[in-house]
């Protein structure tokens, strides 16, 4: 996955240290990192107090405040049977191995 005009943002990065996740993605596009971008990575991980959700945004809101839960959500709410079909797709395995994910 060596392509410099692409930067991969893994998930589980930006949910763990979602600052410096933020930054390189700035430093990579060549773009300042400022207030604006440090106040809305306050406001979005990590974040003290969330608004309410409208009743459409329920499970789609991008405010959270223990933003490293959500990386490991789908250990709960994927079903055996969900999980059994990622470990025995290919693509999935090859994501796993390319991301140096630990294999379950």
């Amino acid at each position: 996955m060596d392509n410099s005009t692409v930067y991969h943002v893994v998930f589980e990065d930006l949910t763990k240290d979602p600052m410096n996740a933020m930054k390189q993605v700035y430093e990579f596009l060549g773009l300042p990192f400022e207030k604006a971008q440090l106040d809305w990575v306050s406001k979005t991980f990590n974040a003290a107090e969330c608004p309410e959700p409208k009743p459409w945004e329920v499970g789609f809101t991008d405010c959270h405040q223990h933003s490293q839960e959500v990386a490991e959500k789908w250990r709960t709410v994927l079903s055996d049977d969900e999980k059994q079909a990622f470990a025995n797709s290919d693509a999935c395995r090859r994501v796993v191995k390319a991301y140096g994910y630990p294999q379950e």
